[in-house]
């Protein structure tokens, strides 16, 4: 029977195996004969590799990241498990590829939120006259003021229950899937199980999500100051481009 238990606990109950999600905890991993770790590398600290050496099996979902970890970890102790999201779609007859949809479902993400309906706002080629829409769902993680966006073409979609959640997920055909500290996300493979046109940073998720339907955003990506991985930082002007672009499909 699964038990759950704080991630800064001091002591837990013995158990024939632990599983770890994100990051180790190593003052728990010897209360079971097998641990286990679900590397997440967008909470996982650079400064806590050592702590991998007493872990049984690191299970990893991206092919990058298993490349990564290979001079820490040993190869019979790496498994690449892939990624499983819930798969949202609902096979709708009609996409709009010109409604491009914003989803800020991640509090860590607030800058970028705001910097990307900042990027859309402040550009005059992306007015109602161009055919395309920003709809964003989940407004408030940006923390901006409703008064603050001129945009006639940036909607801010409220009241949303899981129905039209859904409903919204599928319709809108073009979705905004950039992230500052990039790692390939639940959002990002759901968005792919659609079959929605793609907006990505120009990172690593070419391995994972290459194709006429993914459009890459420019940006500098530097080595990312305390967490495992890279940092992503999108440019503005090159992420109009690619909506433009979107805009001009037939």
């Amino acid at each position: 029977e699964p038990k759950f238990v704080d991630s800064t606990s001091y002591k837990c109950e013995l158990a024939t195996m632990n599983i770890f999600i994100g990051a180790v905890n190593p003052l728990l991993i010897y209360y079971a004969k097998t641990n286990i770790l679900l590397f997440d590398e967008s909470v996982f600290p650079r400064a806590s590799l050592y702590t991998l050496r007493d872990i049984d099996y690191v299970f990893t979902k991206t092919d990058e990241i298993t490349r990564l970890l290979q001079d820490s970890v040993s190869k019979d102790k790496l498994v690449n498990i892939g990624w499983r999201s819930t798969d949202l779609n609902s096979n709708f007859k009609h996409r709009d590829y010109n409604k491009c949809l914003l989803f800020c479902h991640d509090n860590k993400q607030t800058s970028l939120y705001q910097k990307i309906i900042k990027a859309w706002n402040d550009d005059d080629r992306l007015n109602s006259d161009s055919g395309l829409t920003l709809n964003v769902v989940n407004f408030k993680i940006t923390k901006m003021k409703e008064s603050d966006i001129t945009n006639s073409s940036i909607v801010i979609e409220k009241g949303i229950s899981q129905e039209k959640f859904e409903i919204i997920f599928n319709s809108y055909g073009t979705h905004i899937c950039l992230d500052e500290h990039y790692n390939f996300s639940h959002y990002l493979n759901q968005s792919m199980l659609c079959k929605s046109l793609l907006i990505l940073p120009n990172s690593t998720v070419r391995n994972v999500a290459d194709g006429d339907y993914a459009f890459y955003v420019e940006g500098k990506k530097s080595r990312h100051k305390s967490l495992f991985g890279s940092r992503f930082v999108f440019d503005g002007t090159s992420f109009v481009s690619r909506v433009l672009e979107v805009g001009r499909l037939s």
